[in-house]
């Protein structure tokens, strides 16, 4: 079996399974009235002692979005269904625990094909990975998505 079949997301112990967060990113899609083409999400760890992690989803609407208050709304929806599906995500982000609310980055339309493309994997038996553990490759997309940016928020909602 080959796709999207089986990934999570448990950098800090918050262990989110593919299906939530592809729901709760699809629902914090609805709920800004936008249609979502592609994201890939991936942890960012503390860079000094005292800070806390969290996760970056890039994000690719079809059409942009470079209004910081939709966004700030699809990160603060987004936060709000994971928290609603996975009681250790929100344990985790109770109060600043152990996880900064979700940081979203959202890119134009055709990032995520130019990407793929530049890796070699563009067609039908490429998929963009969702969430990306392997810090190598989401530090590439992150790199490479900086060209591409629209807009970039986060909440700050505890």
């Amino acid at each position: 079996v080959t796709g999207r079949t089986s990934y999570s997301l448990s950098a800090f112990g918050e262990h989110l399974i593919g299906e939530e967060i592809e729901e709760s990113v699809t629902a914090a899609a609805e709920s800004i009235h936008a249609m979502l083409t592609d994201y890939s999400v991936g942890a960012l760890y503390p860079q000094k002692e005292g800070d806390l992690g969290g996760h970056l989803y890039i994000v690719e609407f079809s059409e942009p979005i470079s209004d910081d208050a939709a966004l700030a709304a699809f990160s603060q929806a987004l936060d709000e269904g994971l928290s609603a599906t996975n009681e250790d995500y929100k344990v985790h982000r109770t109060g600043g625990f152990g996880l900064n609310p979700p940081r979203v980055q959202a890119v134009k339309p055709g990032t995520f094909a130019a990407w793929m493309k530049s890796r070699g994997q563009l067609g039908g038996q490429h998929k963009v990975p969702r969430i990306i553990n392997e810090q190598e490759l989401f530090q590439d997309l992150r790199e490479f998505a900086s060209r591409y940016r629209v807009s970039h928020v986060s909440t700050t909602r505890h």
